[in-house]
């Protein structure tokens, strides 16, 4: 596929429990659209599963579907605002299908990476955050078939996201950016828009 989605987790600093999400990303060459919904453990320890589809104009669609892990293991208050450090790691497996009447191997991606969040008067029910994420990924594919014209690769992420809460709602715009020596750079951008427990 030609795009990865980055993590750019819904939830908000101190809050356990639920959150769930629809999710968006949509670049020049394909569009994702799917759910997710991740789990809180004490402020810290967010897992949770996403499922979508990607889709494009060369006439495929794929499934994905994507375990996910965070954890957040630095707080340093700034006067009433916050900055939190977290790593991240996501799991991607991608089946796809098209209307041709050749087989498209299944891709599987793994990916781990750092994020900053700075939190503006985070204690309240109305709140802003800002943040940035960078993902080293891991590409292989399902299939050997195609090994002569297909070969696992890696990709860096760099992100930027805005995060809104209005009391246990919350919207984030993204914007990524993919570099890799065996793909070309793409820039896509996404929104998620999230309901907290």
């Amino acid at each position: 596929t030609s795009t990865l989605f980055g993590q750019n987790y819904g939830y908000s600093l101190f809050k356990n429990g639920w959150t769930f999400s629809g999710v968006g990303f949509f670049d020049n060459e394909a569009s994702f659209i799917g759910g997710k919904a991740t789990y809180t453990w004490d402020s810290k320890i967010t897992s949770g599963l996403r499922l979508g589809f990607y889709s494009s104009e060369s006439d495929y669609e794929v499934l994905s579907l994507t375990p996910l892990l965070s954890y957040q293991f630095f707080n340093v208050k700034i006067n009433n605002d916050i900055l939190s450090l977290s790593l991240n790691t996501q799991y991607e497996a991608l089946f796809a299908s098209s209307n041709y009447d050749f087989d498209i191997p299944n891709i599987y991606v793994s990916s781990v990476g750092p994020q900053a969040t700075y939190y503006i008067n985070p204690m309240r029910n109305l709140h802003l955050a800002f943040g940035i994420d960078w993902y080293k990924s891991f590409v292989s594919f399902g299939s050997n078939d195609y090994e002569d014209v297909l070969n696992d690769y890696e990709i860096n992420t760099y992100g930027l996201f805005i995060r809104f809460r209005f009391y246990n709602m919350i919207i984030s715009p993204s914007i990524q950016i993919n570099t890799s020596d065996s793909i070309e750079t793409q820039t896509g951008f996404g929104i998620s828009l999230s309901y907290a427990q």
